[in-house]
């Protein structure tokens, strides 16, 4: 009897325990973040690259967009991808003209010392 259950107890133990055919909630959760963020990547994609509207997203492309909430929020990541670009270009912006700055100081600095 000890032999049976000590060979249950293994075999148990490698399939993952009692609950091996319920999924790890880590698991549930990481496949959740995963379709948010393909969702999300998609939506950008066809709104950058296709220059689809949020309306026609949701409404013709919910098999590519599957998240639900994604696709109730596709004017929300519109503005917030808007933001990011005005920034970005600002930051661009900002390191030209600081570029700039440095490469006339060290113009200016071999003749001030030539003087």
């Amino acid at each position: 009897a000890t032999a049976v259950s000590n060979a249950a107890a293994a075999a148990a133990s490698v399939a993952g325990g009692e609950n091996a055919m319920v999924p790890d909630t880590d698991d549930v959760m990481e496949k959740a973040d995963r379709t948010i963020i393909e969702s999300i990547v998609y939506a950008l994609r066809y709104m950058r690259g296709e220059k689809l509207e949020p309306d026609f997203i949701k409404r013709y492309r919910m098999d590519i967009v599957t998240s639900p909430a994604v696709r109730d929020n596709l004017y929300r990541i519109m503005d917030e991808d808007s933001e990011w670009e005005r920034m970005t270009e600002a930051r661009t912006k900002i390191e030209s003209v600081l570029h700039s700055f440095r490469e006339e100081e060290e113009e200016e600095e071999p003749a001030a010392g030539g003087k």
